[in-house]
């Protein structure tokens, strides 16, 4: 069929052709040709008028409905792009443009209940696991700076006033050479839903299109049969059908943006706009429109719409985001406990987690929904197992469910619970207890999963620091080396065999009930030195030297208090440069601890500094870096 389909394609271009010329053009043997015209002239595909020595070839009714057949095939046919390498862990916001509306970026425009346009998606992207975030900026490119922190790339496009976006996608390149990314337009408003949704979704490349939302200047979507993009107009006229709107959120594999930056090199209009391109290569390539039925979501053109936003999308967006959240919460609940009865789910508070409190056949409980942005810092299959040891144990809260892949909780309320604060937890009677609980954990022989090591966490922060672009000391680097000579010194002289240990180990997580003392939130829990917890203790509850004496004589009564305490502010050095990397990862991230982390570094400097002066002429014998 495929020589057929060429000859016919000849034929009708140029009806005054040769065979000769024909087995020239189609690669075909000339005695193929010849049979081959006359199969055709059998079925009555062709007719052949000889005037002199040519011929004429005339397409009949029935060879050109063959053609037209056999050319709308290879129109449907699409290249598959490559499937992706992994989890989409980039975006990048377009945020160049001017309206004339606004004094500045319209992705700066404030929300009801705080942040601007842009705030939101930055905090989305962050929930669903998107470490680099580019924004690109032109107009007010100030006013963006200082709206975003360290781990947000900005790219400027000079250009953006006589440009289209795809010239603003263009500045980004870049910084996407072999990535896949999340494409988003700055002025957008949607549901937090439409995130994951873009990211679960199986195909490479796709575009987020809805229902047409009739605000006059949409970017109208036909698709096909099978769900892929045909093209996009704003001109219902140049549409065979009206599949939806597209809205501005898009995922492009590295492969489709690499097609995408060829095409565009040929360009010639400054105007041109990114979807346009994609409708242009989805003629070759199979790019899947995502429709996302009865979605909240605006986008701001002009002060009517932003007005329109505040007063209606917005606030049905926050009520949706609540009622899905609490119905996701809820079906699970449902399956925990046996039940087709909904639960009243009561917010608890959570920086790192969604915790909600509710009641079940007259027992309190705690649902707990960890963010997304957590998987890279915590590894929840460790922790299931730990938190299941310890609540086995009694150290624990009783765990009713533990999902390992995403870290979801459900555990029975501690009855009378009583959070301890840094005061409380330095009252006499209440060390004695505390020291009695670590005492009780550090000698069980459980063999809890995983290993809890101060350099593996550094270094995995470190990474994660470096890789959103976060704030660094300038003595970072020689001071570290200090710290890792620390670390040799310790090895030689206060190697402690691992145990099991909490080693997240401040006052919040110390709960007195109405029977024990409760050691909850066992993320980090690991076999470790045992001074690690008891540091941690010590030092997040700002214990005098009196106070600390009294709590390691309780834990343990035949120590050995000076080997005990060297090995201890060892510790405290760790963990204080530990927690400060921590918290510069965090704000890189777009957290805010205010001077916690200096306060941290600067801690540690004086620890460090103390511990050399007591012991100098072990530093000295010390190998340094």
């Amino acid at each position: 069929m495929e020589n057929i389909f060429r000859l016919l394609q000849l034929m009708d271009e140029a009806p005054r052709i040769s065979q000769r010329e024909l087995a020239k053009q189609s690669g075909l043997s000339l005695g193929s040709v010849n049979a081959l015209v006359a199969e055709l002239q059998e079925k009555n595909l062709i007719h052949v008028e000889k005037q002199g020595h040519s011929s004429v070839y005339q397409i009949t009714g029935e060879g050109g409905a063959l053609l037209r057949r056999l050319m709308l095939a290879r129109r449907q046919h699409k290249l598959r792009l490559k499937p992706l390498a992994g989890p989409v862990r980039t975006a990048v916001i377009l945020a160049a443009g001017r309206q004339k509306d606004f004094p500045g970026p319209v992705c700066l425009l404030p929300l009801p209940r705080g942040g601007t346009l842009l705030a939101r998606s930055l905090s989305i992207l962050r929930e669903n696991g998107v470490e680099e975030i580019i924004v690109v900026g032109g107009y007010a490119l100030d006013a963006l700076r200082e709206a975003l922190s360290p781990a947000e790339q900005l790219v400027e496009n000079p250009q953006y006033r006589f440009t289209g976006t795809m010239t603003s996608l263009a500045a980004a390149a870049p910084l996407l050479k072999g990535k896949d990314f999340l494409l988003l337009e700055g002025d957008l408003v949607y549901e937090r839903q439409l995130i994951p949704k873009v990211l679960e979704n199986d195909t490479p490349s796709c575009i987020v299109t809805a229902n047409v939302s009739g605000s006059g200047d949409e970017a109208y979507v036909e698709e096909d049969a099978l769900g892929d993009l045909v093209t996009i107009s704003m001109d219902l006229r140049q549409l065979n059908r009206i599949s939806g709107e597209m809205i501005g959120v898009s995922k492009i594999s590295a492969e489709l943006f690499d097609r995408m930056m060829e095409t565009f090199a040929e360009n010639e209009n400054p105007f041109f706009n990114y979807e346009y391109l994609l409708a242009n290569l989805a003629h070759l390539y199979r790019i899947r429109c995502l429709r996302v039925d009865d979605l909240s979501w605006g986008e701001v053109d002009n002060n009517a719409q932003y007005q329109h936003i505040l007063s209606a999308t917005f606030p049905t967006i926050v009520k949706r985001e609540e009622v899905s959240r609490l119905h996701d919460a809820q079906a699970l609940l449902r399956t925990v406990f046996s039940t087709q009865e909904d639960l009243v789910l009561t917010p608890a508070g959570g920086m790192t987690n969604s915790n909600y409190r509710f009641q079940w056949d007259g027992c309190a409980y705690i649902l707990r929904i960890p963010y997304p942005s957590t998987a890279s810092m915590i590894d929840r299959r460790q922790e299931a197992v730990n938190n299941a040891w310890a609540s086995e144990a009694g150290l624990n809260a009783e765990t009713l469910y533990f999902d390992p892949d995403t870290g979801i909780k459900v555990t029975r309320c501690i009855p009378e619970a009583e959070t301890l604060l840094n005061t409380t937890a330095r009252l006499p009677g209440m060390m004695q207890e505390i020291a009695a609980l670590l005492r009780r954990l550090h000698t069980s022989g459980a063999p809890l999963a995983g290993e809890f090591s101060f350099l593996v966490e550094l270094e995995r922060y470190e990474e994660i620091n470096r890789r959103l672009g976060g704030f660094w000391p300038e003595d970072y680097a020689a001071f570290r080396a200090q710290v890792m000579t620390l670390r040799r010194l310790q090895e030689r002289l206060y190697a402690a065999a691992k145990a099991p240990c909490h080693n997240d180990l401040v006052a919040q997580n110390l709960v007195r009930g109405k029977d024990r003392l409760y050691l909850i939130d066992w993320e980090y829990a690991g076999m470790n030195d045992p001074a690690w917890d008891l540091a941690s203790y010590l030092q997040e509850c700002e214990h005098t030297p009196e106070e600390a004496d009294y709590f390691l004589s309780c834990y343990d009564p035949d120590a050995d208090l000076s080997y005990l305490r060297d090995r201890i502010q060892i510790q405290m050095v760790y963990q204080d440069l530990l927690w400060s990397v921590w918290t510069w990862a965090k704000e890189a991230g777009g957290n805010d601890y205010g001077t916690y982390g200096a306060d941290r570094y600067r801690r540690c400097h004086q620890r460090l500094a103390q511990f050399r002066a007591a012991h100098e002429e072990a530093w000295l014998q010390t190998p340094q870096s």
